[in-house]
């Protein structure tokens, strides 16, 4: 699903302003210091390296705090080694 595409549906299903939401490196967030109330973080954190610099990122973006929720579904052989 492109970014355009994520938008339009958050925009139709949410009702949330588009203009609101914002793409960006996770490790630079494009971004001023304490630009947003809070930050959310859903889904993607696993996925990134440098977790502790993008957590920081996020930190110095949020003037109030943040929310991590970042589950991670595990299927089949994989859930066996897991468990």
């Amino acid at each position: 699903m492109s970014l355009a595409q994520v938008l339009e549906q958050a925009e139709q299903i949410l009702g949330i302003d588009p203009s609101r939401l914002h793409e960006g490196d996770s490790l630079h967030l494009p971004l001023s210091d304490e630009s947003f109330e809070w930050v959310v973080e859903t889904g993607v954190l696993h996925h990134i390296r440098d977790r502790k610099r993008a957590v920081a990122e996020m930190a110095r973006v949020a003037r109030h705090g943040m929310l991590i929720s970042d589950t991670h579904t595990v299927v089949g052989s994989t859930a066996r080694c897991a468990s």
